[in-house]
């Protein structure tokens, strides 16, 4: 099937607008996607992004099949052209955001489901968006960047102005939300989903696992929960401004709000190259000079954070090699310890 070739336009202006500000607006739009947002300065949260009202939605339900030859046909139906030569490749300039479920791991290896599918969420859940705001924390400016599809419902031009009017009506929206913490929101009501006896009954058939080669990691977790009755937007504006992460994400949809802080670039791919950068050690962050100098210092010199880092990137060495050019594949920087709002990472 030929694909619709799509022209991206853009427009770049300076606008002073906070980008939590921002976040809020868009999160009372249909079908929000926000990545980003913080106010962490680091290379790798550089751009922040605000999109809502996507085109279309493809979604992949468990229990149905060939969810990546359906996820294809979706991905193959349009070709986005970049927007301007001038603006950087790593850049998102509309196009498809969503997330794809740990538990789609069933349609790549031969894995049961250990198991029920009780939240009921789709493995796979992509939106097209066709208006994106960028964020450009280095020059302190944003991108506008909209998609002209071949529906010909509005131009290039007409979504750009769009956009604008969102920038001035959330430069002129009220910020009392920035002000208040999750204050209704009781840590003491998470409850796991497995006893401590049964957790700690299976790390002794772990160890007893790895002991005998038959395997060498074993991602073993239990699932924590609470009741949450605030609004989902308000907690991601607490983590960006309290515990910022360069991978902060807020997903809306009708009957849940997904809210992510991560550390981790698990995966990226541009222009043919694919990258990593795994994280296998964390200590405290207290604000304490003393003792946070001690922490850094423990973490840097642990042979057992070293070995698992080592044993990580072996295992991603592994599966990009399965469908990476043989000898291509290099470790750039073998561990570096990065700070945090509240922990050291390595």
């Amino acid at each position: 099937m030929a694909a619709f070739a799509v022209k991206s336009v853009s427009k770049k202006i300076f606008a002073g607008v906070e980008p939590q500000k921002l976040a809020r607006f868009f999160s009372s739009m249909s079908n929000p996607a926000i990545l980003g947002g913080s106010v962490l300065n680091s290379r790798s949260n550089r751009y922040s992004y605000f999109a809502a009202e996507p085109v279309e939605i493809f979604e992949f339900i468990s229990g149905y099949k060939e969810p990546f030859e359906k996820l294809r046909a979706a991905l193959n139906k349009y070709r986005i052209e970049k927007a301007d030569s001038q603006i950087d490749n790593d850049v998102f300039t509309g196009g498809w955001i969503g997330f794809f479920s740990y538990d789609l791991n069933q349609y790549i290896e031969s894995i049961i489901p250990a198991q029920s599918d009780d939240l009921k969420l789709p493995l796979i859940r992509l939106c097209l968006y066709d208006k994106v705001i960028c964020f450009d924390r280095l020059e302190n400016c944003f991108y506008l960047f909209a998609l002209e599809l071949p529906d010909g419902k509005n131009s290039g031009e007409e979504k750009i102005i769009c956009l604008e009017s969102i920038l001035r009506q959330a430069a002129d929206s009220k910020n009392d939300f920035l002000l208040k913490p999750c204050d209704d929101f009781n840590v003491g009501q998470f409850s796991s989903n497995m006893t401590e006896d049964y957790y700690l009954d299976c790390i002794k058939k772990i160890k007893e696992y790895i002991y005998n080669g038959d395997v060498y990691q074993i991602n073993f977790s239990q699932r924590f929960s609470a009741e949450f009755a605030a609004d989902a937007a308000k907690l991601f504006l607490w983590q960006n401004k309290f515990n910022p992460s360069p991978y902060s994400a807020y997903i809306g949809a009708d009957g849940y709000k997904i809210v992510s802080a991560s550390p981790e670039l698990f995966i990226s791919v541009n222009n043919g190259v694919i990258a990593t950068c795994p994280i296998k050690g964390t200590r405290p962050r207290t604000g304490d000079k003393t003792i946070d100098a001690k922490n850094y210092a423990e973490l840097l010199a642990s042979e057992k954070e070293k070995a698992e880092l080592d044993m990580i990137i072996d295992l991603e060495r592994n599966d990009l090699g399965r469908i990476c050019e043989p000898g291509s594949i290099k470790v750039k920087e073998r561990r570096k310890i990065e700070t945090f709002a509240t922990v050291f990472h390595a």
